[in-house]
């Protein structure tokens, strides 16, 4: 959902200054072919390798296609329109024409992938707040192929609340890595949330199996797990307490301004 809001919003703000008809880098030609494939999983892995490119015209291509505006000829060659028909890839005109051409098929998975792929390769807009909506909009991913476009975003980023939801990111998926030192540095890097969201996946690595065997197999990644969730809990607790605090005064503001309006009133 968060995606979708991100996309709505930066969609079109994320290509802002881009030539659409002259991208700054070529497209690979064989993985802009895969979209034309009849086999989903072609075109998923199209999407992939289109989005690793990490440019803008692997951005734009994307947005495109999600928005169904990447359309297939009668022959598979995968073609835009703008003021003319031209090809995906090269750019150049089609002369003629193609008289039939239907939209590249997105359905609900390609949507998902198409998603994600947006929102990282927004990462490295030079707006701000196209950058910060896409590091929200991926809070929740989880998926290890973010790993280096986070890396990525992390290098390049000089906003501190950005890089701290990217960092969060990070840990949130490297917390399901199969290296136990990896666990740990997450688990560690986890402390730093204060989100309830975040205690959750802590708390899921303390639980047991019915088998009697802790979900997270390393004492010592358990131990750091735990550490990171009273941390959270304290963090929680304050946002909490200050925000009974506030509320307590601005409804004490409220009582205060009935009790002069009456007192006024009635002398």
């Amino acid at each position: 959902m968060m995606l979708r809001r991100f996309l709505g919003k930066f969609g079109l703000a994320a290509l802002l200054g881009l030539t659409l008809a002259s991208p700054a880098r070529a497209l690979d030609a064989e993985a802009v072919q895969g979209l034309a494939s009849d086999e989903l999983a072609t075109r998923i892995e199209a999407i992939d390798a289109i989005a690793a490119a990490g440019d803008e015209a692997a951005l734009e291509i994307l947005q495109l296609l999600y928005n169904g505006e990447v359309y297939v000829t009668e022959e598979g060659q995968v073609i835009l329109e703008f003021d003319e028909i031209v090809d995906a890839v090269t750019r150049e005109p089609l002369d003629p024409e193609p008289d039939y051409y239907d939209s590249v098929i997105v359905n609900n998975l390609m949507r998902g992938n198409l998603e994600t792929a947006i929102a990282s390769l927004s990462l490295q807009s030079d707006d701000r707040d196209t950058r910060f909506a896409s590091a929200q909009a991926l809070e929740r991913a989880e998926d290890p192929k973010l790993l280096p476009v986070l890396d990525k975003a992390l290098d390049s980023e000089t906003d501190p609340e950005i890089r701290a939801m990217l960092a969060q990111t990070k840990s949130v998926i490297e917390l399901a890595s199969n290296d136990p030192d990896v666990r740990l540095a997450a688990a560690i890097a986890m402390a730093d949330s204060n989100q309830r969201r975040v205690r959750e996946l802590l708390a899921a690595k303390l639980e047991i199996t019915s088998d009697g065997e802790f979900i997270e197999p390393t004492e010592e990644v358990r131990l750091a797990a735990e550490k990171s969730m009273k941390s959270i809990d304290r963090r929680l607790m304050l946002i909490d307490y200050f925000g009974r605090f506030f509320s307590g005064l601005s409804l004490g503001s409220i009582l205060l301004l009935v009790a002069l309006g009456l007192a006024i009133t009635y002398g």
